[in-house]
């Protein structure tokens, strides 16, 4: 009996706590659903409006010029003080055969060094050098070889400092006298010393008078004082 009792007051009251909740939740304010979701945060991206008017190109790129042909200076020689080209000295780069010669010459150290060439030792100095005979065959004299018109032609020899030296054609010529003369390049195996490259050296001189450094030939007659 007691055990019924108290189940029926159990039910009593939770049909009791259930009226009151029922009545508490129609007195709260309605709350819309929508409002109560927290609002979602948007990004506006805004595109700006074209400029108006037609676009305004960027500057161009440079043609291409057609290319211009490389052109090097023709190498000039450097003037003297006359005006005139620049050249080496007669005697120091080469020594000139002219005069009464069909073929002058100018005639360069390594083309001496190319001829025929003789030794020759004299006044304790020994000399090698080109002979002046074959000098003249090269340089063709247009005079007559006979003795009487020999007799007559000299060879003469520019030299530096004012030096000369003068020779007729019947101390070397083998008609007469034919003595060694030598244009020598070389003096007890060693190079003429400058002034010149070349020296005059005569097999008959008991002097070295006439040895001098020769500048120029002069071929024929020796050139008439001024």
């Amino acid at each position: 009996m007691t055990k019924k009792l108290f189940a029926l007051v159990a039910v009593i009251v939770l049909v009791g706590a259930a009226g009151l909740m029922r009545a508490g939740a129609d007195r709260l304010p309605s709350v819309d659903v929508a409002q109560a979701q927290a609002p979602t945060p948007t990004v506006s991206v805004t595109t700006l409006p074209a400029m108006p008017g037609k676009p305004t190109p960027g500057p161009a790129a440079p043609s291409p010029s057609p290319e211009m042909p490389l052109v090097t200076p023709e190498p000039t020689s450097a003037p003297m003080a006359g005006g005139a080209p620049t050249q080496p000295p007669v005697g120091t780069a080469f020594i000139q055969v002219e005069g009464q010669v069909a073929n002058p010459l100018s005639l360069s150290l390594n083309q001496l060094q190319h001829m025929k060439s003789l030794s020759l030792t004299l006044h304790f100095h020994t000399y090698t050098g080109v002979p002046l005979q074959e000098i003249l065959a090269q340089a063709q004299p247009t005079f007559s070889s006979d003795p009487e018109t020999l007799m007559r032609k000299y060879v003469y020899f520019e030299g530096f400092d004012g030096k000369n030296a003068i020779l007729s054609f019947p101390e070397f010529s083998k008609a007469f006298n034919g003595q060694l003369v030598l244009l020598a390049y070389v003096v007890d195996l060693h190079d003429v010393k400058p002034p010149g490259f070349v020296q005059l050296v005569v097999q008959g001189d008991k002097s070295n008078a006439r040895f001098i450094k020769i500048a120029r030939v002069i071929v024929g007659e020796p050139p008439t004082p001024h």
